[in-house]
């Protein structure tokens, strides 16, 4: 048991399936060419793009503009406008919040 009470279970007790396992290489092979992507002049001019869009405010209109997000990672390094979003701090963990939450969800076993 956990302090919080909750029993933690295993993911066959659960139902789901595990993660699948990440292969050391491919994982930096990937983590190389994310941070290529986002140092390009690419990345850099589209970020201007949004932030002059957005008048350097988030898409919420709170807060001023601080990250460019991904709202998609399927055309990494070519990225078009509308794959990507302006957010302040607040929202980038908010949306890096939901995004885990939903990534992690348990599948359920056919």
């Amino acid at each position: 048991m956990r302090k919080s009470g909750i029993q933690r279970r295993s993911w066959l007790q659960r139902g789901t399936t595990p993660l699948p396992k990440v292969n050391p290489r491919q994982k930096a092979a990937r983590a190389k060419r994310y941070k290529a992507a986002l140092s390009s002049p690419h990345w850099k001019a589209l970020r201007k793009q949004v932030y002059a869009e957005q008048h350097g405010l988030c898409v919420c209109g709170q807060e001023p503009m601080t990250i460019l997000d991904h709202l998609t990672y399927a055309r990494l390094g070519k990225e078009l406008r509308e794959d990507v979003q302006g957010l302040g701090p607040a929202c980038n963990a908010r949306e890096t919040t939901s995004h885990r939450a939903n990534w992690f969800q348990p599948r359920r076993a056919s």
